[in-house]
């Protein structure tokens, strides 16, 4: 149900983090997941905040040409939004229960597909 993308590990140019995202969401459809968590990070470190911004731009782009149906900023990820996703994707409750603690995380974005 929620693939998750993890950029933190090593230093990423933009291009490659929002490549590595474009094969993360075409994964994800192909194997009929709803959601990807993208864990970019955001900068306070001087590590992901451009990356972040990257990802964040070409998904704006996404949804504009309808790639995507919408995606949602860790900072603004609230928990009325997972039990909204969880009522929208029933069996999969546990898996949005666990992304409780990603609410407010400035380092995280949520891709929903479908």
């Amino acid at each position: 149900m929620l693939r998750t993308l993890s950029l933190k590990f090593r230093t990423h140019t933009n291009e490659e983090a929002v490549d590595a995202t474009k094969i993360a969401i075409k994964n994800a459809l192909a194997s009929k997941q709803a959601v990807v968590k993208v864990v970019h990070g955001y900068g306070s470190d001087g590590i992901g905040g451009s990356n972040k911004s990257a990802i964040q731009d070409y998904l704006t782009l996404a949804v504009n040409d309808l790639s995507i149906k919408t995606f949602i900023p860790g900072e603004k990820l609230r928990r009325a939004d997972l039990n909204d996703l969880s009522r929208r994707f029933s069996g999969y409750k546990n898996d949005f229960l666990q992304l409780q603690r990603d609410c407010g995380n400035q380092g995280i974005t949520l891709i929903i597909l479908r």
